[in-house]
């Protein structure tokens, strides 16, 4: 008859290192198990938002991407056709969607207006304070050199001001269809400022805190006929002086990643060769964000026939920390 390899004193010892090793070897199975992407929705006291949290494992520290909807738009609107998702998963970044708080400005506009910004007024405490509390949230485990905003309209002067006022936590900023800072409701369809007025505020906002290492990518749509364009040259020319850089050499648009790309855009270089800071003036793109999942029609100020700007900016941004040239 077989005989037990543990003696009847021992039995009891025996079982329990019996289930310690079954333990462990469960959590090395679980531990190697690739993590299910998914969109949670979050309330919190302060802030309503959509996290999307990529697939894989998040042992390697992962990007955070803050994303800022539009007038008249919502949360849910970048959660369902942002087209997030393949570019968070390839270049490893959570993407938090906050709804304004409180239902916003105007028509649920962030509240970039005007030139009494600071970090404690405005909209700008409540995000700051979000994304220090999610860089600092373990589960994420965010690397806090790869914390980007990027939004459209009134989301996007909201973001600029967000890189203004706080370069060393947002290290690279997208803007689509963007007015200037400083500029008020009434300047959209046209800038009542100068390029040498948004470098100032900019820096003046800074509170001399350094903008070595931030990276912005601008881009506006050619048929855009609510924000003028104008703004964004204006923004460019700022930004190029802040991040003291001069030539540009041009981007091949129509090789981007998107469906029905075209039109011009401009790269330029910091003194080391980095890419910095690009425009992009999108073909036949309105006030919209480009999505370019070729799926579907333009709806809610989101084009999906356009540029691929989630799948643009996520290499743009990579690129920044990884010294490699940019689309």
């Amino acid at each position: 008859m077989a005989h037990s390899p543990c003696l009847a004193k021992e039995r009891i010892w025996c079982t329990n290192l019996n289930m310690k090793a079954l333990l462990l070897a469960l959590a090395f199975v679980t531990s190697t198990l690739p993590a299910q992407a998914a969109w949670r929705r979050v309330p919190t006291a302060n802030m309503q938002y959509w996290l999307y949290t990529p697939e894989g494992r998040s042992e390697a520290p992962r990007g955070l991407m803050l994303n800022l909807h539009g007038c008249t738009q919502h949360a849910q609107d970048f959660k369902d056709r942002g087209n997030w998702e393949a570019s968070a998963n390839k270049y490893n970044f959570a993407v938090a969607i906050p709804d304004v708080p409180n239902g916003g400005v105007v028509l649920g506009c962030w509240d970039y207006y005007g030139k009494d910004q600071s970090p404690s007024n405005h909209h700008n405490r409540a995000l700051i304070e979000f994304t220090e509390g999610l860089v600092k949230d373990k589960a994420l485990n965010i690397a806090p050199e790869k914390v980007y905003v990027a939004g459209l309209s009134s989301g996007a002067g909201q973001a600029l001001l967000l890189g203004c006022l706080r370069p060393d936590l947002f290290h690279g900023v997208g803007l689509v269809g963007s007015p200037a800072i400083g500029t008020g409701q009434n300047d959209i369809a046209w800038p009542n400022v100068s390029a040498e007025a948004v470098e100032n505020y900019c820096r003046v906002l800074s509170a001399g805190r350094s903008f070595v290492g931030q990276r912005t990518s601008i881009v506006h749509g050619d048929q855009d006929f609510i924000v003028n364009p104008k703004h964004s040259e204006l923004i460019t020319e700022a930004l190029a002086a802040i991040y003291e850089i001069k030539d540009a050499e041009e981007i091949n648009v129509a090789a981007l990643p998107g469906t029905g790309t075209g039109g011009m855009g401009e790269l330029y270089r910091d003194q080391s060769g980095a890419p910095r800071l690009s425009l992009i003036s999108a073909a036949g793109l309105g006030h919209a964000w480009p999505a370019g999942t070729g799926a579907g029609f333009a709806m809610k100020y989101i084009n999906p026939n356009s540029l691929n700007y989630p799948a643009y900016l996520g290499a743009f941004f990579a690129e920044q920390n990884s010294g490699g040239d940019s689309l």
